[in-house]
């Protein structure tokens, strides 16, 4: 009886997956890339989860503010199985306010395809489009198609822009809004390809299985299969155990977890 059970509730599922695949692929714009917010949250439920994320940051940041100093150079040197450090630069006023980036991904790191005239757009190479802020756009001139960018979230309570880029070779950050999801499909680009809600999980199209975190399960609950994905750097609430976060494009969310395996 079990076992049919099983059966059964893994025919759903797949047939879940399928009916879910069918639908995202007509999400896709003339030009190939996947809109952006296609079924983003509504405004209310979004400012809510922005500032329940900001006060798990705050409280991050106040328990790291108290630990004594020999236990917080042990846990900066500690290293989570399978996470990889990357340094944020030398330009301290430009980056936020911990030392180190981690990433269980090598996903996570960008590369700047174009930045526009004034500065204001950065592409990346999964051929998705980050609006910079108008007062950061000049930091971007000098950014090359060499360089390393990871994504973070953006803690200003006063900015417009959900995420920060942060270039890993001159330690400088902007504000940005992500305004064109990637080419849909692209040798680039990550989407679902399956969602276990009851066990936290998604998987990812390369073979990845992600461990999402128990404090951000709500952000992903919206998710479906076949959604496409940007991975970028949790940079708040419990990066040392989940160092990563996946942007669902089509949600314009996030949600942070690691690669399990």
């Amino acid at each position: 009886m079990i076992k049919k059970i099983s059966s059964i509730m893994l025919m759903c599922f797949c047939g879940a997956m399928l009916t879910n695949s069918l639908l995202c692929a007509d999400e896709v714009n003339e030009d190939g890339h996947v809109p952006v917010g296609s079924r983003a949250l509504p405004v209310e439920e979004h400012v809510a989860q922005n500032e329940a994320r900001t006060k798990l940051y705050s409280l991050d940041l106040q328990v790291d503010a108290q630990l004594p100093e020999g236990i917080k150079v042990a846990a900066e040197e500690s290293d989570v199985k399978g996470v990889r450090k990357m340094s944020k630069g030398n330009n301290a006023e430009e980056v936020t306010q911990h030392d180190m980036f981690y990433t269980s991904h090598p996903g996570a790191f960008h590369r700047p395809y174009s930045i526009g005239y004034s500065g204001d757009t950065v592409e990346f190479e999964d051929g998705s489009v980050w609006s910079v802020k108008h007062n950061d756009a000049l930091k971007t001139l000098n950014w090359l198609a060499t360089d390393l960018i990871v994504v973070t979230p953006n803690r200003s309570w006063l900015s417009s822009h959900d995420f920060r880029l942060t270039n890993q070779n001159t330690g400088v950050s902007v504000q940005a809004s992500l305004t064109l999801g990637p080419i849909y499909n692209a040798p680039f680009t990550h989407w679902i390809v399956g969602i276990d809600y009851y066990n936290n999980t998604v998987y990812l199209e390369d073979g990845t299985v992600w461990k999402m975190s128990y404090f951000t399960e709500n952000s992903f609950r919206n998710w479906v299969v076949n959604d496409t994905v940007i991975i970028g750097i949790n940079d708040g609430w419990l990066s040392y155990t989940s160092p990563n976060i996946l942007i669902n494009v089509n949600m314009l969310d996030y949600a942070a977890g690691i690669v399990a395996h």
